[in-house]
């Protein structure tokens, strides 16, 4: 029985779109690498700008459970989000290297996990559902700065 284990994400050695270092995350099964998505890290602001998977659809998922994560509770009001859904991915052993710093953005904890971000995921699972003749989609996913919001003395600050 074959083991699988995901290899540290390994640098591209070029790719034109990304303002930072690309990453592949995959494995290595018999020599070859086998990407199961790529993340823009920015190395001067210290975060992941986008990443980018291909998605298929429910059919072809099988239901394997979710890597369980615990988290000390310490007041902030942000969490790490997925840019790449681990719920995207076909087995266990694939949910769990999207556990990645390479594929997570701060996130609101009201937008993340029943929010927005989460509505945002289950519509582009049902895009992948509607494509009958495409064995699967293409998905870039990123952030855009930070939210900032005025005070009482119209300063701008990070919200």
């Amino acid at each position: 029985m074959v083991s699988l284990s995901c290899l540290i994400p390994q640098p591209l050695l070029f790719h034109s779109d990304c303002q930072g270092q690309m990453y592949q995350v995959g494995y290595k099964i018999n020599g070859t690498f086998l990407e199961l998505y790529r993340s823009c890290y920015d190395k001067v602001n210290y975060i992941t700008r986008y990443a980018e998977a291909y998605i298929y659809p429910s059919k072809n998922i099988i239901n394997a459970d979710r890597p369980k994560c615990t988290f000390t509770k310490d007041g902030i009001m942000s969490d790490r989000g997925h840019l790449i859904a681990a719920d995207d991915f076909l087995t266990y052993d694939q949910k769990v290297a999207t556990f990645k710093m390479v594929n997570v953005i701060p996130q609101f904890n009201s937008i993340q996990a029943t929010g927005n971000w989460f509505k945002i995921e289950k519509f582009v699972r049902s895009l992948a559902d509607q494509q009958n003749n495409l064995p699967r989609i293409y998905v870039q996913t990123g952030s855009y700065g930070v939210l900032t919001l005025s005070d009482t003395a119209d300063r701008y600050l990070p919200s």
